[in-house]
């Protein structure tokens, strides 16, 4: 079966090359892939998905799936980090032998809004990529926590994961890129996460992530208290020592 078929003037992959890069059986992404065209309904889901039939090993029909490049990129969102990967490789090889559009304004468009949905995918990845890789091995600690954890155990009013970087920053104690100032660094309050990876067009992308050490969630507690917030309940004031466990 050719590796590029069409969908109304969309370049394709079959659910069968699907199912080789994620190690799946076949009637597993057939079964994904059924699933998304219930979501999406009828409609919307013929444009990226077109049911096919191909001949098995014993030259019987069986059913498979057209897929196009957004069609990947829909049925990657539900696989896990490495899965994904493999998936957006492929659509970044794949858009390497799509024609270009007559006109510049179209070429610029499709390339920004293909790279864009990309680029969500790659962030997607590093989010999501087992907790072993990518935050006990970078952190080297079990006592750190995300600003989105430590709004959650402080629990004070109207104060999510947002807001308190907001609050950080107007009190210096976080720069406008939520890095932290390096005097609260030497505090013991921050560890700042550097990662590195590669986009598909071969760019080394960096990225910080501003955790928080069990001395920074005191620090962080003693100043919205001074800043006059209001806990959710009085009962759950929370310690060092409790914070740990």
């Amino acid at each position: 079966m050719n590796e590029l078929m069409r969908i109304e003037n969309k370049e394709t992959i079959t659910s069968l090359e699907v199912a080789e890069l994620t190690n799946k059986e076949h009637k597993n992404i057939l079964a994904d892939i059924r699933d998304e065209v219930s979501k999406l309904g009828e409609d919307r889901s013929r444009l990226i998905f077109q049911p096919i039939e191909y001949l098995d090993n014993r030259n019987r029909k069986q059913p498979a799936f057209n897929i196009t490049l957004d069609g990947v990129l829909q049925l990657g969102a539900r696989y896990d980090a490495i899965i994904r990967f493999n998936l957006i490789q492929k659509v970044n090889e794949l858009q390497n032998k799509i024609k270009a559009p007559v006109t510049m304004k179209e070429a610029l468009l499709l390339a920004l809004e293909q790279q864009e949905k990309i680029e969500a995918l790659e962030l997607k990845v590093i989010e999501d990529m087992p907790k072993v890789e990518f935050y006990d091995e970078v952190t080297g600690s079990k006592t750190t926590f995300t600003m989105d954890k430590v709004a959650k155990i402080l629990n004070f009013k109207k104060i999510g994961r947002n807001t308190l970087f907001d609050i950080l920053r107007k009190n210096e104690i976080l720069r406008s890129d939520n890095t932290p100032y390096q005097s609260y660094v030497d505090r013991g309050w921050f560890r700042l996460i550097e990662s590195k990876f590669t986009k598909l067009d071969g760019e080394t992308c960096i990225t910080y992530k501003t955790v928080v050490y069990q001395k920074g969630v005191d620090g962080i507690l003693k100043l919205l208290l001074n800043l006059g917030y209001k806990k959710n309940s009085p009962e759950n004031t929370f310690t060092v020592s409790n914070i740990a466990n």
